[in-house]
């Protein structure tokens, strides 16, 4: 549901230097040019005096605008560092891609807001020179877990979020069981977040850090809990499920899950006629066989997808109470 975030100058603050650290730890330098996708609500920030100095520059875009505008951003701003939803990225890359142009290699690519799938993995490695590094974090508690380039997982910001994975009974999970995510902010008094839900799932496990100390480490964000598909026999479907099966056909550029019904499927796909004609058998087939309860799939050809008002492009949307 809507909710407006109140935060006192301190706390703003704290969320601005966890981002930092993350930058920093991940090789970027006061000096670098960083440009942001950024909610149109969010465009004034980033122009303190220390920034009209020349350290710390970062240029904002509303990431609601076409990706052509976005993309023309990027060649006229020639950043070190561009960081947004996967979907800004993707779509940037592609537009790049379409152009022919090959741009340097980019310091740093920082993604975040979305689940990160293989193919913009890939893509943005082909366009922009480098991997793509992750986050974890939303509004109201600001960044609260990141991957390190090369590493794989993401470390957790506990000195400054407080984390609990719990099981659908509410009870703690296992390392690598589905988890409801549970945060407390430590650092937040103007407006406390207390064992809050953030309403997303994810799966963690147990490493060894450099100081011989036991840590939890987030392996996967699976999505939103209403990206989760629930079936009449009890059973679910994540997003993964559905991309595993995509995934098989290179030519199908897009596509969006959206449940209907508890048996009742409709999926959107950008992709050719032609493509569409030569695998509709075998890709019904294949999706028909992701469960043994019947389930039934409407499925359309359409031109585009476009984003979400968020400016995220989600691949599985339940449209009924789970």
């Amino acid at each position: 549901m809507p909710l407006t975030v109140y935060r006192a100058l301190r706390e703003r603050e704290v969320q601005i230097a966890k981002w930092l650290r993350v930058l920093i730890l991940n090789g970027y330098r006061p000096t670098d040019k960083v440009l942001s996708f950024t909610s149109p609500g969010r465009l004034a920030e980033g122009r303190s005096v220390v920034q009209r100095l020349g350290l710390f520059q970062r240029k904002a875009i509303d990431y609601t605008l076409p990706n052509e505008t976005l993309t023309d951003e990027v060649l006229q701003y020639r950043p070190d560092v561009v960081y947004g939803v996967r979907t800004s990225l993707l779509m940037v890359a592609e537009e790049l891609e379409r152009r022919g142009i090959q741009i340097p290699p980019l310091k740093l690519l920082v993604a975040g807001g979305e689940v990160i799938d293989a193919h913009t993995r890939q893509q943005c490695r082909k366009v922009f020179g480098t991997d793509i590094t992750e986050t974890y974090g939303t509004v109201e508690m600001g960044v609260m877990a990141y991957q390190l380039r090369g590493q794989v997982g993401l470390s957790l910001i506990e000195d400054c979020t407080l984390f609990e994975f719990l099981d659908e009974k509410g009870k703690p999970a296992e390392p690598g069981q589905l988890a409801r995510v549970i945060v407390t902010d430590l650092h937040g008094g103007l407006m406390p977040f207390i064992r809050y839900e953030q309403g997303d799932l994810a799966t963690y496990s147990l490493r060894t850090n450099e100081y011989g100390e036991t840590v939890r480490v987030i392996d996967r964000i699976i999505g939103r809990q209403d990206d989760i598909a629930h079936l009449p026999d009890g059973r679910f479907l994540t997003y993964l499920d559905f991309y595993e099966v995509m995934d098989l056909y290179p030519g199908v550029r897009r596509f969006r899950i959206r449940q209907q019904a508890p048996d009742r499927f409709r999926i959107d796909l950008v992709a050719s006629p032609e493509l569409y004609r030569a695998i509709k058998d075998e890709l019904m087939a294949k999706l028909l066989a992701l469960s043994p309860f019947p389930l039934h799939f409407d499925i359309r050809l359409v031109e585009k997808i476009d984003p979400d008002p968020s400016g995220k492009r989600r691949m599985l949307v339940s449209e009924i109470a789970a």
